[in-house]
């Protein structure tokens, strides 16, 4: 039995080799596998950035609009002179810096080579009365820029714009309340919900509506940063043509969101829904194609796969180094002299 001593211990050379595997997998282990789940990591970061923009938060007040509509495109829009549901001014650019309570500072940036998609997300609660005889609605949503306060009535103020309506469509809104209830709880019937705690239960009784608005690319956005609001009526028109069509390349600087139902043009002190400004807000959302879609969708087997591929060249790479240490060391063997 070979021994071999070591720090004034004689061990078999057996256990010595033995204790080397052993430390080299721990290395190995402990070592080159987080150093692969952090490259990966670094990776999908770079390659796939914040895929959801910071919220827009919308509020909403009921009141008319006196000016004529003007579209670009086809499609239902508001009735003028009628009561409507007209969002506070969105800005795309107040998303990029935002503060939190702290004070600090939080920055989201764009990017430019990549297609957003415009999200409106609306909590909705319907009016009682509308919600069994004619539970099903039709809300037309339009997208106006330049919307300021024209005349002072009764009620308020009226607003009007002189710019063209870009985007608009109508969405369906089903006020049955049994609608709510089983969406939110797929797995407690209705007729249990006084049997079951509460604390299973949601009892939210809004709809909320998703809305893709509008496709444009991060350059449309930074370009809107770049321009301040001191464009002429021209170059504002000619946006809100591109912004028209899908994908757009840019859009305007500020715009509104207006909901009307034609049922609350019959029933002037009424109406179908109330929007609830604390579950609504506007969003960007990156529209991922090709490869990153599908790095984005099966998230932890590509998390899985990259890891691999990142271990493996780790281990060639410390593979090839450790031999080229032990090359270098290598002494030629001389000739014993006679």
């Amino acid at each position: 039995m070979k021994l071999v001593t070591t720090f004034g211990f004689t061990l078999p050379l057996a256990a010595t080799r033995t204790w080397l595997y052993l430390t080299s997998t721990i290395a190995t282990f402990f070592i080159l596998i987080p150093i692969s789940l952090i490259a990966y990591h670094v990776y999908y970061t770079t390659l796939i950035p914040d895929t959801h923009s910071p919220s827009i938060p919308l509020d909403f007040i009921y009141t008319k609009i006196t000016t004529p509509v003007k579209s670009l495109q086809f499609g239902n829009s508001y009735f003028p002179q009628k009561h409507v549901h007209l969002s506070n001014s969105i800005d795309p650019q107040s998303i990029t810096s935002e503060e939190s309570i702290n004070g600090a500072v939080s920055t989201f940036t764009f990017d430019k080579d990549s297609l957003y998609t415009f999200k409106l997300n609306l909590a909705l609660y319907c009016n009682r009365q509308f919600a069994y005889d004619t539970s099903i609605h039709t809300v037309y949503y339009s997208l106006q820029s330049d919307l300021k306060p024209t005349e002072e009535t009764g009620d308020g103020w009226s607003y009007g714009s002189d710019k063209p309506v870009f985007k608009s469509g109508s969405f369906v809104l089903d006020c049955d309340p049994n609608m709510s209830h089983v969406i939110r709880n797929k797995y407690i019937p209705q007729a249990l919900r006084n049997w079951v705690p509460p604390m299973f239960i949601d009892y939210r009784k809004y709809r909320t509506i998703e809305i893709d608005a509008f496709d444009i690319y991060g350059s449309g956005l930074l370009q809107n940063e770049q321009t301040n609001s001191g464009k002429d009526n021209d170059n504002e028109k000619d946006n809100a043509k591109r912004i028209a069509n899908s994908p757009s390349t840019s859009s305007p600087t500020t715009f509104n969101l207006i909901l009307q139902s034609p049922e609350e043009s019959q029933y002037q002190s009424l109406r179908v829904f109330t929007i609830d400004p604390s579950a609504s807000y506007a969003q960007f959302s990156m529209r991922l194609t090709g490869f990153r879609y599908f790095m984005a969708k099966y998230f932890f087997t590509f998390y899985f796969i990259g890891s691999l591929v990142f271990y493996l060249i780790c281990c060639g790479f410390s593979f090839i180094t450790g031999y080229g240490i032990l090359f270098t060391r290598r002494r030629p063997t001389s000739t014993p002299r006679r």
